[in-house]
């Protein structure tokens, strides 16, 4: 699997999520390139105890995984380009021509590197990396209609999306949406080290890693990502 990850923020654990995905995907034997855009340009700048980026961009270096920076951002930030390779929108456009699979953090989007067939059963893999009460709400939403299609769905909860049973909103109810999934029989799974840093149980979402949300991304015809 040829796996572009995009990553448009310089959230400390959001870019930790991106680099651990990618480095679990290098792990299992597929080639990643990581496209940095915005703020996320920023990457070599993030300084965190807890979210170790820095280790994680060294064992992508170590692995000679492409790391390219958008240089109009670099530019606009006035920053140097360190051990990222700047590079253009135009580059973006062909590494997601050319690829099986992308993953955004730090976007809602639904680029894709796969067309399903009609004779292919659609399998669609959501990520929620977002406790925002309205992305949340619209992540389970997007699932339920797409398993009301006829479709298979699988929901997979990093960062603060692991929260998503905490979620109270009167206006996005999250409980509500969350319990039809669960009954329509949607896979829901959690990142295990992501509830480990909040020391929080994982509740109805069965534990799982990053290495299983390779595979289901491999496995996937369409990843769509939320926060």
């Amino acid at each position: 699997m040829r796996l572009v990850i995009i990553l448009n923020t310089n959230d400390h654990e959001t870019a930790w999520n991106a680099l651990r995905l990618g480095s679990a995907a290098i792990d299992a034997g597929h080639k990643v390139s990581l496209f940095l855009i915005g703020s996320g340009v920023e990457i070599e700048s993030i300084k965190d105890d807890k979210f170790n980026v820095g280790a994680l961009l060294e064992r992508f270096a170590r692995t000679k995984t492409t790391v390219l920076g958008c240089g109009t951002c670099m530019q606009i930030r006035r920053r140097e380009a360190g051990a990222i390779v700047k590079s253009s929108l135009t580059d973006l456009v062909r590494l997601i021509e050319d690829a099986d699979k992308v993953v955004t953090f730090g976007w809602q989007s639904d680029l894709q590197g796969h067309h399903t067939t009609e004779h292919e059963q659609d399998e669609t893999q959501h990520c929620l990396n977002s406790k925002d009460p309205e992305t949340a709400w619209n992540a389970l939403r997007l699932g339920n209609a797409s398993l009301d299609a006829g479709h298979d769905v699988s929901v997979f909860l990093m960062g603060a999306g692991v929260e998503i049973e905490q979620i109270k909103s009167e206006k996005f109810n999250v409980g509500e949406v969350l319990n039809k999934f669960a009954k329509s029989k949607g896979d829901l799974l959690a990142c295990g080290t992501c509830l480990k840093v909040r020391q929080q149980e994982a509740g109805v979402c069965p534990v799982s890693t990053m290495p299983q949300l390779v595979k289901l991304i491999a496995a996937s015809n369409k990843v769509v990502t939320f926060g």
